[in-house]
């Protein structure tokens, strides 16, 4: 592979200075990781999950999370709904909810002052939240995918020519069902590409977890709702000092290396290139490749702000990579290889390593 057109002229040294001041990092990290530890006492085993999950909170992306039933994707949405404070709405995903079901609709009312009747929308459920819970997102038909893929896009949506803006903080985690089982329509690889990670909820991997959720499980009547970790205002501002971490040359070209290994089979290494089916993701060309690297810099830096650091390191874009690159690369859909593409993945990082 000649991969000299992205290294020539690269200064390792050169990086961004620090905009963000040692009293609000501070702050940041404390926030984040009150989070980390409350989400965490009410999801067992899934700690990774739990943090690349509110590392896509803080870079403003999209959640999709997936797993065998029962492992808690349910649950992990709506314990984030209550840590963060928002304003959390849940939309369950059936064959029969239309677009109207999600964005509203229009309803004849009478009008007290003519005596007539008149249309009147009726707004759906996102209005006016800030935070969603799709559940079951591949259970709804292609139509319904489409209209809330575009508002996760756009956050805002058209009605008889209005336009209807969505919250600044409006974040959709879905829960999808495995590929393969009946009344599921599988998203498009350009509407998956609308979330900027995607988690994997798999069963316990010891008998003491189990036990653990079991007893937490016996004990839920009991337990109190879990309390505000953060107020909206305060996620905003967290977003805010998000756009300020820096990011050096060396980790700007390293998120280049690996956003066009992950979209060229000829830049990739050998293994990326017998485990992943690349035809799809050709098709998509430079959008796809865009949008990875954007998202691999998001998450890299949200992950150094939640360790309190003003600067991204290569390894905070390891931490997320493959939550990034995992739903955009073709890789398996059996539950039963989740396994493989995460080892490839990390294969290809060790390899792009070593072009800067």
């Amino acid at each position: 592979m000649n991969h000299q057109s992205l290294t020539k002229g690269f200064d390792p040294s050169t990086v961004e200075d620090a905009l963000l001041d040692a009293a609000d990092l501070a702050w940041a990290k404390q926030a984040l990781h009150k989070i980390k530890d409350g989400v965490k006492s009410r999801i067992l085993g899934q700690d990774e999950v739990v943090e690349r999950s509110i590392l896509a909170m803080v870079a403003g992306g999209h959640v999709l999370i997936e797993g065998p039933t029962g492992t808690g994707k349910t649950k992990l949405s709506q314990t984030f709904g209550q840590a963060m404070g928002m304003r959390m709405v849940r939309i369950q995903g059936q064959n029969d909810l239309m677009p109207a079901d999600i964005i509203g609709h229009d309803v004849m009312v009478p009008n007290a002052e003519t005596g007539k009747n008149e249309l009147v929308f009726e707004e759906g459920p996102v209005r006016d939240a800030q935070f969603v819970h799709f559940d079951e997102i591949n259970r709804v038909t292609p139509r319904s995918q489409s209209a809330m893929l575009s508002i996760m896009e756009e956050r805002k949506f058209t009605h008889n020519k209005m336009v209807y803006p969505l919250d600044n903080l409006f974040t959709v985690f879905a829960t999808q069902n495995p590929e393969g089982q009946e009344g599921t329509y599988p998203l498009p690889e350009a509407q998956v590409d609308r979330f900027m990670m995607r988690v994997d909820m798999l069963n316990p991997k010891d008998i003491e977890t189990q036990v653990a959720i079991n007893r937490l499980k016996r004990s839920e009547t009991r337990t109190p709702p879990l309390e505000k970790m953060i107020t909206p205002d305060e996620l905003r501002k967290i977003r805010e000092m998000h756009i300020d971490v820096a990011v050096g040359e060396n980790v700007d070209r390293y998120i280049a290396h690996i956003a066009r290994a992950a979209c060229d089979k000829n830049f990739a290494p050998k293994g990326m290139q017998d485990t992943f089916n690349y035809s799809a993701l050709m098709l998509r060309g430079d959008r796809g490749q865009n949008r990875i690297s954007m998202s691999l810099d998001a998450v890299a830096r949200a992950k150094a702000l939640m360790d309190g650091r003003a600067r991204v390191e290569l390894s905070d874009v390891d931490f997320g990579a493959e939550a990034v690159l995992i739903h955009r690369m073709g890789a398996p859909r059996n539950m039963r290889d989740f396994a493989a593409p995460g080892t490839a993945i990390q294969g290809l990082l060790v390899d792009m390593k070593q072009e800067i």
